[in-house]
C-alpha cells in the first residue's frame, strides 16, 4: 500500500548485503515525482563516495514520492545539499528518526508566502527600508530583537485597520492546509511560534486548527500602533525554550520535530529530533536535518506515513 516501484536499472545498484543493522543510518529521497533519471544520478553521487545503498522503504502518497535508503556511511549536510542541486531531490540523512508527536512552525515564510512586518512597512510608506533589514535579519547578519525593534518603529502611527488589510492579504504555502490536516488526524500538537504579530499568529492558528501560537504584541494607543512591541521578543532563544517547554509535556518526550526558514529558526531546529528548513536561507539549509527546496509541505506528510508504519533506527 502506497509502495513506490523502481525501474530495475535502480535496483540494481543496491548492495542486498547491507543490513539494516549494519546501516550507518537512512538516506531520504523526496520530490513530487521521482524520476528515475534523478534517482540514478543520486546513486551515481553515493556511490562516489563510497556509500552503499539498500532500500530500506517506499512510500508514495500526498502527491509527493519518498525513497528511503539504508546507507553505509552518512554523508554530511553540504553533500545532501548538493544533491538535490545536482538532482533536483530533497535529500536528508537520518542516523534515526520516529515520526513526531509534536511539530513547531514559524510562520513568515513558512506557513504563510509572506514576511507580515514587511506588509505593515508598505502600509506605513517604509516598505523597501524595512524589507532590506528583514532580509539581512533572516540571514542572521543583524541581531533579531534590536532588528525587529528598529523594523516596528518605523510603524508608529499606523491606523490599526491597516492590519486588517494585510490579513486579507496572508495566503499559506503550497501544501501548508493539505498538511495541518493530515497532522491533525494523526494525532500530532502542532504549534507555530513566530517572531511576528499577534494578530496574524491567531488567524493562522485558527484557519490550520492548531494547538498553540506564541507571537510578538503591538502595542497600540487610540487606534494607533505606537512603533513599540510589548514583553519579551520571541527570538531564537524563546523558539528554542518553547520547543522544549512543549516537549516536556510529551510522553516519552518527543519526538519533536520543527519547520523554519531563517537564521531565528536554527536554535529551535537544532533542538528538535528533525529540523526541516522550508525555502530556507542557505546558512539555515546547511543545519537542518532535511531542505525542502523541491517539495512542499505535504512532503512532510508522506514522510511521517512512512516512518508511522516502519522508523528509521
Amino acid at each position: 500500500m502506497n509502495s513506490l516501484t523502481l525501474a530495475p536499472e535502480i535496483c540494481a545498484q543496491f548492495d542486498l548485503s547491507l543490513a539494516a543493522e549494519q546501516a550507518a543510518g537512512e538516506i531520504w529521497l523526496l520530490a513530487p515525482t521521482l524520476q528515475p533519471e534523478a534517482l540514478q544520478r543520486a546513486l551515481v553521487q553515493l556511490s562516489r563516495q563510497s556509500i552503499a545503498t539498500n532500500i530500506s522503504a517506499t512510500h508514495d502518497s500526498h502527491q509527493h514520492q519518498l525513497l528511503r535508503l539504508h546507507v553505509s556511511l552518512l554523508p554530511d549536510s553540504l553533500a545532501c545539499r548538493a544533491l538535490t542541486e545536482i538532482c533536483g531531490i530533497d535529500c536528508a540523512a537520518v542516523e534515526r528518526a520516529e515520526a513526531p508527536k509534536a511539530m513547531l512552525f514559524d510562520m513568515d515564510s513558512t506557513l504563510i508566502t509572506m514576511e507580515v512586518i514587511d506588509e505593515l512597512a508598505k502600509e506605513a510608506g517604509a516598505g523597501e527600508a524595512v524589507a532590506a533589514i528583514t532580509e539581512a535579519a533572516m540571514r542572521g547578519e543583524l541581531d533579531f530583537n534590536a532588528s525587529l525593534q528598529k523594523r516596528v518603529a518605523t510603524l508608529k502611527g499606523l491606523k490599526l485597520d491597516a492590519l486588517e488589510r494585510v490579513r486579507q492579504r496572508l495566503q499559506f504555502n503550497v501544501g501548508v492546509p493539505e498538511f495541518a490536516a493530515f497532522a491533525r488526524a494523526d494525532g500530532i500538537y502542532l504549534a507555530l511560534v513566530s517572531g511576528g504579530f499577534v494578530p496574524f499568529a491567531e488567524w493562522v492558528k485558527a484557519q490550520l486548527t492548531l494547538d498553540y501560537a506564541r507571537a510578538n504584541t503591538l502595542v497600540s494607543e487610540r487606534d494607533e500602533l505606537t512603533g513599540q512591541v510589548s514583553g519579551d521578543i520571541v527570538n531564537a532563544v524563546v523558539k528554542r525554550d518553547t520547543l522544549q517547554e512543549i516537549r516536556g509535556t510529551l510522553p516519552g518526550n518527543g519526538p519533536v520535530w520543527a519547520v523554519g526558514d531563517g537564521a531565528n529558526d536554527a536554535a529551535m531546529l537544532g533542538a528538535a529530533d528533525v529540523g526541516v528548513a522550508f525555502r530556507a536561507k542557505p546558512k539555515l539549509r546547511m543545519q537542518a536535518t532535511l531542505a525542502l527546496d523541491v517539495s512542499d509541505m505535504r512532503g512532510l506528510a508522506t514522510i511521517i506515513e512512512s516512518l508511522r508504519q516502519q522508523p528509521a533506527r
